[in-house]
């Protein structure tokens, strides 16, 4: 899979490998998905998601873990406050089999 760093330079993700916290700060997907890879996890639900709610964006996380070899990826996207984008995002999570979302927001949001 192809990915896009800072300087709009097509990088590859190394199939199962992990990147330094400089290398992560530049991947990103196609969509604008940023791909960070854990180092090892306690799971609790194979996929699952986190939502970061703003005043004008809406920060999501995907977690989907490998079974087998307990790592962890994460995929990361940023959306607006607006109704077609909050479909979009519903859409996005469930391409991904989320099931289980937990939200945050502080003050009333």
């Amino acid at each position: 899979m192809a990915v896009k760093n800072n300087r709009n330079q097509v990088k590859h993700l190394k199939s199962g490998g992990s990147y330094s916290s400089e290398e992560l700060r530049f991947l990103r997907l196609d969509d604008g998905t940023t791909v960070v890879h854990s180092a090892d996890g306690d799971i609790r639900r194979p996929v699952c998601a986190a939502i970061d709610v703003h005043k004008e964006i809406l920060m999501a996380a995907v977690c989907k873990t490998d079974t087998e070899t307990l790592k962890a990826t994460f995929y990361v996207r940023k959306f607006t406050t607006m109704n077609s984008d909050i479909r979009s995002m519903a859409l996005w999570l469930k391409e991904y089999g989320v099931q289980d979302v937990c939200m945050e927001s502080t003050g009333k949001y």
